[in-house]
Order: C-alpha cells, then sequence, then structure tokens
C-alpha cells in the first residue's frame, strides 16, 4: 500500500487553536483525522484498510510518545477516525503519513446560522393568511372523480 510521505496532513484552523489554547497539560482535545486512501482517485480509505490502517498508525504514536489515547471511535465507511488524546498525542499524530487531514471535532462556533436583520413582518407581507394556504393545500388533495368503464 504505498504512502505518500511527502505530503503533509491538512489541519484545520480550529483544532490548531483547541491545542495551543488545552488549558492544562493533561487536558484531552478531539479531533477527527481522515486517512489518505491508496489511490489519488479514491475519495477515502476502503473500510478494511480503514481499520488495519487506524490500528498501526495509532499504534506507532503510542509507541513514539508513551501516551495512549482516552477513546477512539474508527469510521470505517468514511475512511476516518475520532481521538480523544493529550494534545502532544494529537501533535504527533498529525505528523503521520498516513494522515491527510486533521479537524477539531468540536466546535467553539455555534452550530446555528444566525438571524440577518432579523424583524417583526405581518402578514400582509407574506401574501397570504396561512389558514387560506393550509385550505388551499387541502382542496388540491381531494381525489379526482373516478368514471368507471363497463365492459361490454
Amino acid at each position: 500500500m504505498p504512502i505518500n510521505v511527502e505530503a503533509s496532513a491538512k489541519v484545520d484552523p480550529e483544532l490548531t487553536r483547541q491545542l495551543a489554547s488545552a488549558s492544562a497539560p493533561t487536558q484531552p482535545v478531539e479531533a477527527v483525522f481522515m486517512l489518505r486512501p491508496d489511490h489519488p482517485s479514491q475519495v477515502a480509505a476502503e473500510p478494511e484498510v480503514t481499520d488495519e490502517l487506524a490500528k498501526n498508525v495509532l499504534d506507532r504514536v503510542t509507541h513514539d510518545t508513551g501516551i495512549k489515547p482516552q477513546a477512539v471511535n474508527v469510521f470505517r465507511n468514511l475512511g476516518s477516525f475520532a481521538v480523544v488524546a493529550h494534545p502532544d498525542f494529537l501533535h504527533a499524530l498529525m505528523q503521520q503519513p498516513e494522515i491527510a487531514s486533521a479537524v477539531a471535532n468540536r466546535s467553539s462556533e455555534p452550530a446555528t446560522i444566525p438571524p440577518v436583520h432579523k424583524r417583526p413582518v405581518s402578514i400582509s407581507e407574506i401574501g397570504h393568511d396561512r389558514q387560506d394556504h393550509d385550505r388551499q393545500d387541502r382542496d388540491s388533495k381531494k381525489p379526482a372523480k373516478r368514471t368507471l368503464r363497463r365492459k361490454r
């Protein structure tokens, strides 16, 4: 299985920020790592390859750093895995040739998009009354009359 050693992992700026700001040396950080597929035409590594690669790279980093991850979850069909570990472990993991990218598992940004130009509106601005709209929907769903053909 050829691995492009010269290519470095793309790292999410949010993950970089979280690693730098881990308040205590023992405070774990959560990250998701995408494995580099065997062939450039593939989007993700094959499920069987994902299991093997994830185990191998995690064992290597554990051996090199002397740190064990607190939790690991392999996403076989996505060619990726999530890790909860010490920041030093994650730094070492990002340097491995099998890793294509690393992103923060948790974001400091809210998941919702705040409204823009929020203001009250009236029914006349929308163009219809909700009850009228519901009635029109209900009327349009009435089954059409059927005519039966008699056999001769």
